[in-house]
């Protein structure tokens, strides 16, 4: 069996082992029209033939890399290939044998075909296969030295002599399984190296999680416990009878409502950062951006703050309307809280110099983002409002609502002042 659990070999491999075998047709074809056409040497018909063969091969083997799926392939792809090397040794031997050649450094090619089964296999079928190809040189070998010994052909000569052949055999040996030895070593070394550089990453992905849940568990600590302090505050003082009139009553039950809350607030910001099943149509930016500014409206009179929205009713999106709206609001309500009285905030939409994209914008006319803030403005809980003021899960949750419908969001101050939210949206969406 040359099959193994641990071989990796498939279209890619062979593709390349067939590359490598034309280029070799080609030279060796265009070497033997050389020597023929200026009568250089010898070259027989029966290496015309093999030159033939190995084209045959490849031609075989682009049928089979054609016509089989990715996954068919990849069940026959060791023993193929397999075969392949086989068959690289033998079209190799013969034709050494042909032009005589056989005791010539042409040889070592045995110990290239050698490495590439090494690259490409097990330990056990690449030792195979360099196994197979020692043994089919040096029965190469006892034969042409067979021949000359039954007819007693010495010359004298280097390559009439049977020790000759006997020394070339070993060193092709040992260059054959000396470069299985070395190349599997490396190889082994390779998957180590990869081994331990994937380890490393999953053990920086795990901390790097731990880190998140620290800093969301820190978060959360600090934006429950001023209000929880609150709440509990009130309750003793409404267990104290002696400070407990109607009047103080309802003052302390309005600040426990508020605390509890705050609290509700904060929950409710971490129940919305779990992803849910997105309900995507065709939906109108005008229409949402409408709905939108209708939550917000009132709190932006309160301010004197005008809501401009430039974008032409015929621009549509495919986006679940809620999420989105929700994602918007959020938006609204930091720049309404960052604007001063009398400002403006300016919503546009227009297509993105990149092909199927909508690039929304949000401006207001506040102080904009320091540099700290930029940085971390995605962060869960990082929020440059006073305690009390918003959760600093805002802009957190319209990132996770913006990625879930394949887009990204991006922050900036513009000049002279201001910040500005950029969306940018594919128009099929998740559709």
């Amino acid at each position: 069996m040359v099959s193994h659990a641990d071989e990796f070999p498939g279209k890619r491999e062979a593709r390349w082992l067939v590359v490598l075998r034309w280029i070799a047709v080609l030279v060796v074809g265009a070497a033997i029209m050389v020597a023929r056409g200026f009568e250089i040497a010898h070259i027989p018909d029966e290496a015309i033939y093999i030159l033939g063969a190995m084209a045959l091969t490849n031609v075989a083997a682009l049928l089979a890399i054609a016509r089989t799926t990715s996954e068919a392939f990849s069940k026959i792809a060791t023993p193929l290939l397999f075969a392949q090397l086989i068959l690289d040794y033998v079209f190799l031997y013969s034709f050494l044998h042909y032009t005589h050649l056989t005791l010539t450094p042409i040889a070592e090619l045995s110990a290239f075909f050698a490495s590439l089964g090494a690259m490409f296999f097990s330990r056990r079928t690449a030792w195979l296969a360099g196994f197979i190809g020692v043994i089919l040189y040096e029965s190469l070998l006892w034969y042409e030295a067979g021949n000359l010994w039954r007819g007693d052909v010495f010359s004298g000569e280097d390559h009439d002599d049977p020790m000759h052949y006997a020394i070339h055999g070993v060193v092709v040996a040992l260059s054959v399984l000396g470069n299985v030895y070395i190349v599997q070593g490396l190889r082994r070394v390779m998957e180590r190296m990869n081994k331990i550089l994937l380890d490393g990453e999953k053990i920086s992905h795990s901390r790097e999680r731990l880190t998140r849940i620290g800093e969301l568990a820190a978060g959360v600590a600090h934006a429950v416990r001023n209000p929880l302090h609150g709440a509990l505050t009130c309750t003793d003082l409404l267990t104290d009878e002696s400070g407990c009139d109607t009047e103080n009553t309802l003052k302390y039950l309005s600040d426990l409502k508020e605390s509890l809350l705050r609290i509700q607030r904060v929950s409710d910001c971490l129940l919305g950062l779990h992803h849910e099943k997105l309900e995507c149509a065709s939906t109108s930016l005008h229409d949402i951006f409408s709905d939108a500014v209708a939550i917000v409206n009132s709190e932006a009179k309160n301010k004197n703050i005008s809501i401009r929205s430039n974008i032409e009713r015929d621009v549509y999106v495919c986006v679940d309307s809620r999420h989105i709206i929700e994602a918007i609001v959020n938006i609204l309500n930091n720049a309404i809280y960052a604007t001063p009285s009398g400002g403006t905030i300016i919503s546009s939409a227009k297509p993105s110099g990149e092909s199927g994209l909508i690039e929304i914008e949000v401006a207001d006319s506040g102080p904009g983002f320091s540099e700290s803030a930029l940085r971390s403005a995605f962060d869960p809980f990082c929020s440059e409002k006073p305690a009390g003021v918003g959760t600093g899960i805002g802009l957190t949750f319209v990132k996770r609502i913006v990625e879930d419908h394949l887009g990204e969001v991006f922050i900036e101050n513009v000049d002279p002042h201001g910040a500005m939210v950029r969306i940018l949206l594919p128009i099929t969406g998740p559709c």
